[in-house]
């Protein structure tokens, strides 16, 4: 993982839904009348690494963020790790904050639960900003495959480091690798004609150079759903969100402010 954002001010919490004991954050507490943001960030992630998009956010905007259980300083729980009880977990949070509707900006995984809300929770979702993310795991590409192997024992060092560090169960990080892997593996698995039911507008940033999820395949995902828009980015990685922000932050945020 690259070098994040770190000078955003804001105090940490925990809540505690259907067992699984997950951390957020709030930012820019006092903006009323914007639609709240909800930042999700992407798999072997936490936090940390969306400050960007988050500090950008926060000039127009109440801003929440959180850890995806078994990442950052969330907890996991005993079952597999899916999308849906990703989204579950996000429900449950939203419901704890009492906040009904949102705009979601997610990276990656984050992305592909932003999916998973605007398929099953339309009306929590008002817009959706989908950064390197898959509809289906058929769209990642040969490089993230052969990672998946176990062939490159550094593939995912950094994660690793950044997982012992702010974990409360550092010990874990073999287990949860497992985990996710396995997720990778198999999901999601989001069909077209779910693509094309969805009603909420999307906007759909791509990488040229993604090194994980395949462009065509977020084009595909662009043309399948009615409201959508593509972004392609010159040049941009997997990592845009803090590799190069400004490609990221100037197109989100005038989707999400244009009526």
């Amino acid at each position: 993982m690259r070098k994040a954002l770190t000078s955003l001010t804001t105090t940490g919490q925990h809540t505690s839904p259907i067992g699984a004991e997950l951390y957020y954050e709030v930012f820019a507490e006092d903006f009323d009348g914007s639609t709240p943001a909800l930042v999700l960030h992407g798999g072997m992630g936490f936090i940390g690494l969306m400050y960007n998009q988050i500090a950008a956010l926060t000039k127009t905007r109440k801003v929440i963020a959180m850890d995806l259980r078994g990442h950052g300083r969330s907890r996991d729980v005993e079952e597999a790790l899916t999308y849906a009880a990703f989204a579950e977990d996000v429900l449950s949070l939203l419901d704890h904050l009492t906040i009904k509707r949102v705009d979601v900006i997610g990276w990656g995984d984050g992305g592909t639960v932003g999916l998973y809300l605007a398929i099953h929770a339309p009306d929590r979702v008002r817009k959706l900003v989908t950064i390197a993310a898959l509809y289906d795991h058929s769209g990642a590409t040969p490089l993230l495959d052969s990672n998946l192997d176990g062939s490159d024992a550094n593939t995912f060092e950094e994660a690793k480091q950044a997982y012992q560090r702010l974990s409360p169960t550092p010990e874990n990080w073999s287990l949860f690798e497992q985990k996710l892997i396995r997720l990778w593996e198999n999901e999601p698995r989001f069909s077209e004609m779910q693509l094309t039911n969805i009603r909420t507008a999307v906007l759909v940033i791509a990488g040229e150079d993604d090194e994980i999820v395949k462009l065509k395949h977020c084009k595909k995902m662009a043309t399948r759903i009615p409201n959508a828009k593509l972004l392609v980015v010159a040049s941009g990685t997997h990592y845009m969100p803090f590799d190069n922000p400004d490609a990221v932050n100037g197109p989100m945020l005038k989707f999400l402010t244009a009526s």
